[in-house]
């Protein structure tokens, strides 16, 4: 069902109630043998007062900071666009830790602003939701998983993000679909190897089922590719699944991806804020006043979703 919301009602409608808490990090890594990666990862959450936060990007953050040894948090988890980063979410995971949020933001080896030479990555994009099941299995065996309510995870992204939050969620792609989008968007001043490995695309790696049950809710803001998923691919979606783009993003135009994703699954809402603000509105750091109204409402929204448990009574349904 597609909810188109209107900008100043939701913000009405969705305040925040809890108080403000500091907030620590910690930038941290792992290492896939099955797939020879290593995934750093930022974790931002709630602690103790400390007088030891520096400024970030106009958020006020504790490096290596205690969590109170008895707290437990809620988990979201966060995948970066296309040649993005962990830091790019600095906004949302800043904003759910200070009202009891742990926030895991992932980094996709060879698909960052920093490390692009991996070449089979750069088509690679179905590493991304692996990369996220095998940081929250990480993440859920070490330390901090006593400070983790393992019955509230839930799962966000931005842009290619988007697609890694549904693919988490259930949706399967098609192959000739994906393949044809993803040609269309190939730079022409491309080394050599990329159209090669492009040419090596197989249905066994766009046609899986990447599904983790771990996550209770979704958010997928400004997702791409939703024309690679027809009804079908997306019927297996059974979890409360939230799209939020801005209605002038011309990058992943909502009725091609957010309002597309959500047109034949009641598990899945669109919202489409009326906003000036383009693709990158979603990415620290805003530059101009609409951006930073679009990342204050969309955390708003996102608050609200994430504590909403009558979401997670809906049956799906065909």
């Amino acid at each position: 069902m597609v909810r188109i919301a209107i900008f100043m009602a939701l913000l009405n409608l969705c305040g925040w109630t809890e108080e403000f808490t500091d907030v620590g990090y910690q930038e941290l890594s792992c290492y896939d043998t099955s797939r020879d990666r290593e995934i750093s990862f930022l974790v931002i959450y709630p602690c103790d007062f400390t007088l030891h936060s520096k400024k970030i990007n106009d958020c006020y953050l504790a490096k290596g900071a205690k969590l109170d040894s008895n707290a437990i948090y809620p988990l979201v988890m966060y995948s970066h666009d296309h040649q993005g980063h962990y830091w790019e979410s600095l906004w949302l995971g800043y904003a759910l830790a200070q009202r009891g949020y742990i926030f895991t933001s992932v980094d996709h080896p060879g698909n960052t602003s920093y490390h692009r030479d991996i070449l089979d990555n750069y088509f690679s994009y179905w590493n991304r939701p692996l990369d996220i099941s095998f940081v929250l299995s990480h993440v859920l065996s070490g330390s901090l998983s006593q400070h983790i309510n393992q019955f509230d995870i839930s799962m966000t992204g931005f842009s290619l993000g988007g697609l890694t939050t549904l693919w988490l969620a259930g949706a399967f792609a098609d192959f000739t679909l994906f393949k044809a989008i993803l040609q269309k968007r190939i730079p022409k001043d491309l080394p050599p190897a990329i159209y090669s490995l492009f040419s090596q695309l197989r249905p066994k790696y766009l046609e899986k089922f990447y599904h983790d049950c771990r996550f209770r809710r979704y958010i997928a803001l400004a997702p791409d590719f939703g024309q690679a998923f027809t009804q079908l691919g997306l019927f297996l979606i059974e979890r409360p699944v939230l799209c939020i783009t801005s209605q002038s993003d011309t990058i992943t135009p909502p009725e091609l991806n957010a309002q597309h994703y959500a047109a034949d699954n009641p598990q899945i809402q669109s919202i489409v804020i009326p906003s000036s603000a383009n693709h990158d509105a979603f990415i620290t750091t805003p530059n101009e006043y609409t951006h930073q109204a679009m990342q204050t409402s969309t955390a708003t929204m996102i608050l609200q979703f994430l504590q909403d448990d009558r979401l997670l009574h809906n049956k799906h349904t065909s």
